[in-house]
């Protein structure tokens, strides 16, 4: 079975962003379906060819491609694969080839951004995040999806009504189909030592809000905090003049970008992991929180997860500096009652072992391709 994905990034490869699609993409998605190298091919965008793709190979020996600009000899090209999945619209140059295509692309829903999310995004007044939206995309999508093209998959339940509203789905959303992001769960959480650690996994882009972190851990010196991320180009000089204030503080980390045993080594040893953004869908970092034993504070709440396995704090817009105080409080409750934050990690896990397994998630794909290539 030949696989090609489309997504716009590849966690560092070919100078692209270490975001979450990306990391879904390099480092969960070849390992859930259980597929070698030479059978998945991830293009990233189109060539400055006509006629020729572009081609890398990353460290591991995915090929990645960007495909030629003559939509005749791209659509060519993806005809020859099994099966196509695009991850979001992020590649929406696949969606122009529509009449070209004789394969139905499973279309993984992430993270669909409403108008709605735009706008709550836009009262960060600190530092804006660029926005993304793009009618153009929207409206390939949904003719794509109006010819039979499409079968949609979503990540998260409450995604659903999200991608009706953008993408003009049809019925209700009973035909979008739910395939959950798989995780690595590599540990009973019983058997790890835990320490007084908090920690910030992510990019510090503007919609993470990672000011509201730090000014949390200058509330709560007798815990140790750690930033595990950086910020990418578009972000790096309005983010870094907002973060300089707090460098200074003892119990407050910045250990830049951390991936490998490094990284595992953080989660290993956390006990909170805190979020701050403004936006998110079902991000890949809750679902690896899980599955350490870390229990999520948020102001997000994905399909409930965080109210049910951690401590939802309620919803927070603007630069967030008055939900400050929210914040310290779960976080502080949970460091001092361990018994009880225990209790929680374990259901965690048990959740992310019954839905999120890397075993459940090839069945479960396995399942959808059957039914729709």
């Amino acid at each position: 079975m030949k696989i090609i994905v489309f997504v716009n990034e590849f966690f560092g490869a070919w100078g692209t962003a270490r975001g979450g699609y990306g990391f879904l993409a390099r480092k969960l998605l070849p390992k859930a379906l259980q597929v070698d190298c030479k059978d998945i091919t991830f293009c990233l965008g189109r060539s400055k060819k006509l006629f020729w793709s572009e081609n890398q190979y990353s460290e591991e020996g995915f090929r990645l491609v960007k495909l030629p600009k003559l939509r005749f000899v791209a659509a060519k090209i993806v005809n020859e694969f099994d099966v196509v999945i695009s991850i979001e619209a992020t590649v929406d140059y696949l969606f122009s080839l529509k009449d070209r295509l004789d394969k139905k692309i499973i279309f993984w829903i992430q993270d669909p951004r409403t108008k709605k999310d735009w706008d709550e995004i836009e009262t960060v007044n600190l530092a804006k995040e660029p926005s993304y939206w793009n009618d153009k995309t929207y409206n390939l999508v949904r003719y794509c999806y109006d010819l039979g093209k499409i079968k949609f998959v979503t990540q998260a339940y409450f995604l659903k009504g999200k991608a009706i509203e953008l993408y003009g789905i049809s019925g209700g959303g009973n035909n979008i189909s739910f395939l959950p992001n798989p995780v690595e769960i590599k540990y009973s959480i019983s058997s790890l030592e835990k320490k007084n650690m908090i920690i910030f996994l992510g990019r510090l882009d503007s919609v993470k809000r990672g000011w509201l972190f730090c000014e949390i851990a200058k509330n709560l010196p007798n815990y140790e905090f750690y930033v595990l991320g950086a910020s990418t180009n578009h972000t790096e000089e309005n983010n870094n003049s907002i973060l300089n204030d707090y460098v200074m503080l003892k119990n407050l980390h910045f250990l830049g970008h951390v991936d490998g045993s490094e990284k595992e080594q953080y989660l290993k040893n956390a006990k909170i992991l805190v979020n701050t953004s403004i936006h998110e869908a079902l991000p890949v970092s809750f679902l690896e929180a899980f599955a350490f034993g870390i229990t999520v504070v948020s102001n997000q709440n994905p399909d409930g997860l965080v109210a049910k396995f951690g401590r939802y704090v309620g919803p927070s817009l603007g630069d967030g500096w008055d939900d400050v105080p929210k914040f310290v409080e779960a976080i502080d409750c949970l460091m001092r009652d361990e018994c009880k934050r225990m209790q929680l990690s374990l259901e965690a896990e048990n959740y992310v072992r019954r839905v999120h397994d890397m075993d459940n998630f090839k069945s479960n794909f396995m399942k959808i391709l059957s039914r729709n290539v």
